[in-house]
């Protein structure tokens, strides 16, 4: 049957599920899952709660089990679940229901064992790019800030495997994209550990350097912001964050993150506020002022900006001594 002549949403997504079951192809599979994420994207709530119903994320997170193998099986199973829990549920949802329905999705995707296999998957096709891509996709996105505590907490493994997704493939600007903002969602002390533990830090100014002006950097000022908040500010400064903040502060439209984790870092002692101020911090946070004017953070920065300007003498040996102790 052509697709555009399925009768109703609910018996494409039976008549999909029972195609990726275990026992098919690794071709029939992919093309099934590739069509689930097509038919995601503009389903409406009921067929995905129908779809949670009838075991449709147990059946995706099963057949990228069973064909772990192959690529094309894993990249589109992790299309399928991301396009899933990031589905609109139709026309008409207000904000609340949207949230709910993306609550509901995200932990239907991990109680199936969902991110045990984006996991598997990221490990087993480390050098194929658009499963990476795909896979922190699916990551970032299931990380809603109401439930990224558990959903982060509750599986090992999953900070090392950003990382290492933004390490081999420093090229693309899909996967440092969604890897500085699957970082984002990263915050308090145990992850920062983790993510210094794993090279997150330079993992995410190496993206931010390379990758300046092709994607917005919000969510990379986002994630070396959650690293300094732990009390990592020093790591962040000897990894070059401070500079790179400064830099992507010039092409933000979104400032408030970058002008964050500089507000944070330099107020982590004197000789850090020195090498702010040496970055040339004070020009760009200003100028960020008027964008911040509506929040709390404006008159943080405004502040911030008197102390830099006012900062005059170079880098003292302490503040490099500083820097130098957090690349060890």
């Amino acid at each position: 049957m052509p697709w555009g002549s399925a009768p109703a949403e609910a018996d494409q997504v039976t008549a999909l599920v029972e195609e990726i079951s275990t026992d098919s192809s690794p071709e029939s599979a992919a093309s099934g899952l590739y069509r689930l994420q097509a038919l995601f994207s503009s389903a409406k709530q009921e067929t995905l709660m129908e779809l949670m119903e009838i075991g449709g994320i147990e059946a995706i997170v099963a057949s990228m089990t069973a064909h772990l193998r192959s690529a094309s099986v894993q990249a589109n199973g992790c299309r399928a679940l991301s396009s899933f829990i990031s589905a609109e549920g139709g026309t008409g949802l207000g904000f609340i229901e949207l949230t709910k329905l993306h609550l509901s999705c995200g932990n239907a995707v991990y109680q199936s064992g969902g991110i045990k296999a984006i996991l598997a998957a990221m490990k087993a096709h480390l050098r194929t790019e658009d499963v990476q891509k795909q896979g922190l996709t699916v990551l970032s996105g299931i990380c809603h800030p109401l439930e990224r505590d558990r959903l982060w907490s509750a599986e090992d493994g999953v900070i090392g495997a950003v990382v290492s997704a933004m390490r081999a493939h420093p090229g693309s600007v899909g996967v440092q994209e969604q890897g500085c903002k699957s970082l984002t969602m990263v915050y308090g002390v145990e992850y920062a550990a983790k993510v210094v533990a794993a090279g997150g830090v330079e993992a995410v100014v190496a993206a931010m350097t390379a990758h300046n002006g092709t994607f917005p950097l919000e969510y990379a000022c986002g994630a070396l912001s959650n690293v300094a908040s732990a009390g990592y500010e020093a790591k962040v400064a000897a990894a070059g964050g401070i500079e790179a903040i400064v830099a992507a502060l010039r092409t933000c439209s979104v400032p408030f993150y970058g002008c964050e984790a500089l507000w944070k870092i330099a107020h982590a002692d004197a000789n850090l506020l020195v090498a702010v101020a040496k970055a040339g911090a004070a020009d760009v946070l200003e100028a960020a002022i008027p964008l911040a004017r509506y929040t709390e953070a404006g008159d943080d920065i405004a502040e911030l900006v008197v102390k830099l300007r006012s900062v005059k003498t170079p880098l003292t040996v302490d503040a490099m001594n500083v820097v130098e102790r957090s690349r060890l």
